[in-house]
Parts: structure tokens; C-alpha cells; sequence
């Protein structure tokens, strides 16, 4: 696994791998995205049979994604981390994706994840009583979100942010929590881009569930983001049940965007 370390680089090797002969990728960057990546020092190169991967370095795991000959044979291969590799697609696959899952099942990789996206236009996003939620602003919460976070989310699918990060989004006003005396009951992370604000993640310490506290984090997320947003949307596993009801009750439902992740 060789670190990409310019731009320069990566275009070279992007433009390599564009002149394979029945070209399949399922890379989608901008170039300002890749020059980040490449700065934060977590954009690897690996060449495989066929073609090449490009890994996202995660805390927990290595996000895939591949340029490849389609007619090639595929052949296992071996990441020196868990890695995760996500198809998206609208209602249902398309031939090309179809081909993209089995190359993947050849190198190793099995379904782990089926997601759907869920959203609703902002004038139909419902709010409730939400009065205990606040913007999280104080950093000696940190440590106790994140170990929310770890505590609720697969590593191996979730984007589990350090406490870095963490005080970045803290700063920029995206985390919002709810207390109960001196426990951290629950937190919501949200960003938003191009119009369209997001869950990234909604966590609801065990020992708080079955009081409504979803629901006025995802209250106030939608008073944060009124007026100033088309459209609220997040992704959710399709078998979280209880996940997909709190969010029709909050006035979501599916949008036909789907995203399978295969994880080795």
C-alpha cells in the first residue's frame, strides 16, 4: 500500500487508470476533495489484478475504490486493514453496477450493508417540543461524544470522527446534544451542502432510549436548519427498523437512493 503524496501523482495514476480497456470505477471525487485528502495524508494506492484501488485511510478501516477492467479475472486479495467498499445507485442496480458488485465478490469483498436514503423537503419536516436540546459549544463534552459515537456505530461503515474532528464540528456548530442531569443523552452531528442539510449521525445512549429523545434532537436539527435549506436527507440501514420509524414519524420517507457496502 504506497501513500499518494501530490496531486501530481494522483493524476497521473488517474489517468492510467482511465485508459484501461472496459473501465469500471466507482470513484467519484472532485479535485479539491482529492488535493484534501492528499494533504490530510490518507489517500494509498494498491495495484491489483485488473486495474488499481485507491484507500481512504479511516480511524477504523480502509474505504475502497477501484478502477478496473471489467473483463479481467478477478483475483482475492489482502488489505493490511478491514476495508469497505460502497456501490450507490437509484432504486435498483444498473448492468455496470451488477458487474462492479461481482468483480468486488471476486476479490473477496461480501455484502455487509444495505442502506437507503430517506428525506423530505424542508417545508415538510416536522418539529416537536425540543426545549432540553442545545448546540453543543463546551469542549470538555468531547470525550463523552465521542465515546457515544463509538459506542453506537459499526466502525467498519460509520465515519467515527477523533476528538480533532470532533472539536472542529463542535466549533462550526454542527453537534447537537441533549443532557439528563450529568449524562450525555443523546448527540446528532449534521452538515449540510448544495442546499441539502444531513444526519451524519444521530446516537441515543442505551440507558435514555424510549423517551422521545430522537425526536427532539431531530426537532431541533430542523429548527437549526429552517429556512436555510431544499431539502433535509440521511441514510439509514434498511434493517434498522426503529431508525425508519422515527424518521417517517419526523415526515421522511424513501427517495429510491440505495447504497450497498461490501466489506473484506
Amino acid at each position: 500500500m504506497e501513500q499518494i503524496k501530490s496531486f501530481e501523482q494522483y493524476r497521473e495514476l488517474a489517468a492510467e487508470a482511465r485508459r484501461l480497456p472496459n473501465l469500471c470505477t466507482n470513484w467519484y471525487f472532485l479535485p479539491e476533495a482529492v488535493r484534501e485528502k492528499i494533504e490530510r495524508g490518507i489517500l494509498y494506492l494498491e495495484k491489483v489484478s485488473g486495474g488499481i484501488l485507491l484507500l481512504e485511510k479511516e480511524p477504523e478501516f480502509l474505504r475502497c475504490y477501484f478502477f478496473l477492467n471489467s473483463a479481467a479475472p478477478s483475483e482475492r486479495i489482502k488489505l493490511p486493514a478491514p476495508g469497505v467498499a460502497e456501490l450507490v445507485y437509484q432504486n435498483k442496480m444498473t448492468p455496470a453496477q451488477e458487474t462492479q458488485a461481482a468483480l468486488l465478490k471476486g476479490m473477496g469483498f461480501s455484502l455487509g450493508r444495505e442502506s437507503g436514503r430517506l428525506s423530505c423537503p424542508e417545508s415538510e419536516a416536522l418539529e416537536e417540543e425540543c426545549g432540553s436540546v442545545k448546540v453543543a459549544s463546551s469542549e470538555s463534552d468531547i470525550p463523552a461524544i465521542c465515546r457515544l459515537i463509538r459506542s453506537t456505530f459499526d466502525p467498519r461503515y460509520a465515519f467515527i470522527s477523533d476528538e480533532k474532528q470532533t472539536a472542529l464540528d463542535l466549533h462550526a456548530g454542527n453537534i447537537f446534544q441533549i443532557r439528563e442531569g450529568e449524562t450525555l443523552a443523546g448527540v446528532l452531528y449534521s452538515e449540510c451542502a448544495k442546499g441539502v442539510a444531513s444526519i451524519r449521525q444521530l446516537a441515543v445512549d442505551e440507558s435514555c432510549r424510549g423517551r422521545g429523545l430522537g425526536r427532539q434532537l431531530i426537532s431541533f436539527y430542523h429548527k437549526q436548519y429552517r429556512g436555510k435549506v431544499r431539502t433535509f436527507a440521511h441514510w439509514v440501514d434498511l434493517n434498522n427498523a426503529p431508525a425508519i420509524r422515527l424518521y417517517r414519524k419526523m415526515g421522511y420517507s424513501p427517495d429510491g437512493r440505495h447504497a450497498d457496502e461490501y466489506i473484506i
